[in-house]
């Protein structure tokens, strides 16, 4: 019996279609309660250490509620971070900070410059270029970065793969109970068009609607990801997989790519 079935949904609501994240963002901490985001941050400034001599400035690209930026910053860098949810941005700019260094937060599109220059650093992590699901906007985030970073700069990006979809992401149904709300979800991945489909069912406590949000991210192979990273201005340094600094493969959950502008 599917799991949504174990739990009654709450009766009598209007469903709202709403854009990825637009609901999503008021829990979206609690949901990635699991995610360390200090060992992520590490892991970037060690991964970017071994290819660069010393950098100071960070964009964070796709930056979410701002909690790997708040470890960046809190390791000494200045920190910019960009994510196109006006309310995710709205909850990194309220985090409490209790370094000198509070990042600097901007809404913003990953396939158009963000509002900085010459960084040394720049990051877009957590399967974000799923999110872009063709080629040409790859093109475009590349060719933004290539807008923003410094000559001498590095950009270090992830994607989820297909081994990822396929062992945890398809016939996947959850149901929890996080703040003030139920969250149900739903996943399932189509092997054809490589697309990963994630549904999400918010039920908001106080509230007399409920809130549907389908996330659609394509499913890269790294062979396709090397070619456009080839082909929009930038040199591939190293796969990595899984956060770790073993050469990836489509057999990794998670990979790392990290690149230099020509």
């Amino acid at each position: 019996m599917p799991l949504y079935n174990k739990l009654k949904r709450p009766q009598s609501r209007h469903k709202k279609t709403v854009p990825p994240y637009s609901r999503l963002a008021d829990y979206y901490d609690e949901v990635m309660s699991h995610v360390n985001y200090k060992n992520w941050a590490d892991y970037l400034i060690d991964a970017a250490s071994r290819n660069i001599r010393e950098f100071e400035t960070v964009t964070d690209l796709a930056c979410g509620t701002g909690r790997l930026a708040y470890y960046l910053a809190e390791s000494g860098y200045n920190v910019t971070g960009v994510d196109s949810v006006e309310s995710m941005v709205d909850q990194a700019i309220n985090r409490q900070y209790t370094g000198n260094r509070k990042p600097e937060y901007f809404t913003g599109d990953l396939r158009h410059p963000a509002p900085v220059k010459n960084q040394d650093l720049v990051v877009c992590i957590y399967d974000s270029i799923n999110y872009l699901i063709n080629e040409i906007d790859v093109g475009k985030f590349l060719s933004s970065v290539l807008q923003i970073i410094s000559k001498k700069g590095l950009l270090i990006f992830d994607c989820s793969t297909e081994q990822n979809s396929l062992s945890h992401f398809n016939g996947y149904e959850a149901v929890d109970s996080i703040e003030d709300a139920l969250l149900f979800r739903r996943a399932y991945y189509d092997r054809k068009s490589r697309i990963q489909n994630n549904l999400f069912e918010i039920y908001p406590e106080e509230d007399n609607n409920m809130y549907f949000e389908h996330h659609i991210q394509r499913i890269w192979s790294i062979q396709k990801i090397k070619e456009l990273i080839k082909n929009n201005g930038f040199q591939l340094m190293a796969v990595y997989g899984g956060f770790t600094f073993h050469r990836g493969s489509e057999s990794d959950d998670r990979v790392q790519f990290i690149a230099k502008p020509l």
